[in-house]
């Protein structure tokens, strides 16, 4: 599974979380937001070599049609900066339009909501997608989107903790799907798959594959813990409850500062996922 963030609701581009810059005199000190409402994106290229522009989400539509990439599937992270009605309007329109859509993508997208102002507009207008709800914080989770998204995409520490595995066993008794993210550390991934996540959402795919493909190969012996498995954690200061929490409550006052308080009224929500050809 692939993770694209959304930070325009132009569907102009899908912008790179990371390595990108500003190619345009004056638009330097620009930031996403302020060139996505400009319509500036035009301008941002990849840092690394070959320069590339930020592709647009036909583009990525068209990749994901291609033949080879038919096992892939896309979680779309939709930046609360976006207005949830205006932004699942475009996608529908995006995605309504390719002959066959019903089958050969609504299957394969899922809508990764940060703020519980996303849940209605996403079942009304997009009822045939999934829904996962992206946090740092399983008491948000569980208190704003248990019971109306089908799963969840959480931030690796959390996880990791004697709460996360309570998260993860009440995930699995309610069938609600976990993707991980960021995760680049070979240990953290293999610990990810014996927990038996959907997805590790990474920077470092290909170090990723090689751990799947071993896992095909011989699982007890690819998963097979080590010392470094009980000893690392402890070692790795974003592990530490201070660090994660501390960067959850800022996660969480960002978040409210751009879309408002997360004490909003959601009405009970259909956890079915339509049938997009109805």
């Amino acid at each position: 599974m692939c993770s694209l963030c959304f930070t325009t609701p132009s569907l102009r581009g899908l912008p790179m979380v990371k390595g990108v810059s500003i190619s345009s005199p004056g638009r330097a000190s620009w930031s996403m937001s302020a060139l996505a409402q400009h319509g500036q994106f035009l301008y941002v290229r990849t840092k690394d070599k070959p320069h590339q522009p930020i592709p647009q989400f036909t583009q990525m539509i068209e990749l994901l049609l291609q033949p080879a990439n038919s096992r892939v599937k896309i979680n779309l992270d939709l930046k609360v900066e976006n207005d949830p009605v205006r932004l699942f309007g475009l996608i529908k329109s995006v995605l309504e339009s390719y002959e066959g859509w019903q089958e050969n993508l609504a299957p394969r997208i899922i809508l990764g909501i940060w703020h519980p102002k996303f849940i209605v507009p996403a079942t009304t207008i997009l009822p045939y997608l999934p829904r996962y709800a992206i946090s740092m914080d399983l008491l948000q989770a569980r208190k704003y989107f248990f019971t109306s998204c089908h799963g969840f995409s959480i931030h690796y520490p959390m996880l990791a903790s004697n709460e996360g595995a309570k998260f993860r066993k009440e995930c699995k008794a309610n069938g609600k799907k976990i993707c991980v993210w960021t995760v680049n550390d070979p240990e953290e991934m293999r610990m990810c798959a014996r927990w038996g996540v959907e997805s590790v959402i990474t920077d470092k795919p290909d170090v990723w594959r090689t751990i799947k493909l071993d896992i095909e190969t011989d699982r007890a012996k690819a998963l097979k813990p080590t010392l470094q498995t009980y000893i690392k954690p402890f070692l790795s200061k974003k592990n530490w409850w201070f660090d994660y929490q501390r960067l959850a409550r800022e996660e969480t006052e960002y978040l409210e500062r751009e879309a408002g308080t997360f004490d909003i009224q959601v009405p009970h929500v259909d956890m079915g996922i339509a049938d997009p050809n109805e």
